[in-house]
C-alpha cells in the first residue's frame, strides 16, 4: 500500500567534483548524508483505511547515514568568478525504526532522489561558498507495517512524498580535478 507523507530532504555532504573549466564541464561522486525522519513519524501514531479497516504503523525512525552517488554539470559565468550547477543524486539509508516504544526487528529501507541547482561563489580559488536549492522524491519501506483486514495479513507498507530543500556549504579543491563538499 502506498500512504504519500509531507517533505524529507538532505544535501549530499561530501561529493566529488571537477575544477572549473572554461567551458562546462560533467562530473560524479559518492554521497554520504545524515538522514532523518520527523514530524508525523513519532512512533505514536497508527493509520486505520476507513474502506478496508487495514491498519498502517507510522514508526518512529532512528537518523542513520545514507549512501549515495551525485551526478551533474557545472558551467562557468560571470567572467569565472560563479558556476552554476544541477545535479541529480540518490540516496538510501537503513534506520531503525519503532511504534509505542517497540522495536521493529527488521530496518526501515528510506530512498531518496533528489534534483537540485547549486551556485558556486569565487569559482576560481580552492575554497568556494555555494548554495543550493531543489526537490527531493523520498520513500520509505516499513518490513511488516501493515495488516490487511479481514485476513490478517502482515506485509510491508510504503510511504511516498515529494519534498523541497535549501542550502548552503563549502566546496574544497584538493586537486584540479577533485573536490570535497560539506553543505546543509
Amino acid at each position: 500500500s502506498n500512504i504519500p507523507f509531507p517533505a524529507i530532504s538532505s544535501n549530499p555532504a561530501l561529493a566529488a567534483a571537477p575544477r572549473r573549466n572554461a567551458h562546462w564541464s560533467a562530473y560524479l561522486g559518492p554521497t554520504f548524508s545524515w538522514l532523518s525522519l520527523g514530524g508525523d513519524f513519532d512512533g505514536q501514531h497508527i493509520l486505520i483505511n476507513q474502506q478496508t479497516g487495514d491498519v498502517f504503523a507510522v514508526p518512529n525512525f532512528d537518523s542513520a547515514l545514507g549512501l549515495g552517488a551525485v551526478a551533474g554539470i557545472r558551467n562557468p559565468v560571470d567572467n569565472g568568478k560563479i558556476d552554476l550547477a544541477f545535479e541529480l543524486n540518490y540516496q538510501q539509508a537503513s534506520m531503525n525504526n519503532s511504534l509505542n516504544g517497540v522495536s521493529n526487528t527488521d530496518k526501515a529501507t528510506l530512498h531518496e532522489f533528489g534534483v537540485t541547482w547549486k551556485s558556486y561563489f569565487n569559482a576560481d580559488e580552492r575554497l568556494q561558498p555555494l548554495l543550493a536549492i531543489g526537490f527531493d522524491i523520498p520513500w520509505v519501506k516499513i518490513p511488516g507495517g501493515e495488516i490487511s483486514f479481514p485476513s490478517l495479513n502482515i506485509q510491508d507498507e510504503t510511504f511516498r512524498g515529494v519534498g523541497f530543500h535549501g542550502g548552503g556549504g563549502l566546496s574544497y579543491f584538493v586537486l584540479p580535478q577533485l573536490s570535497l563538499e560539506a553543505s546543509v
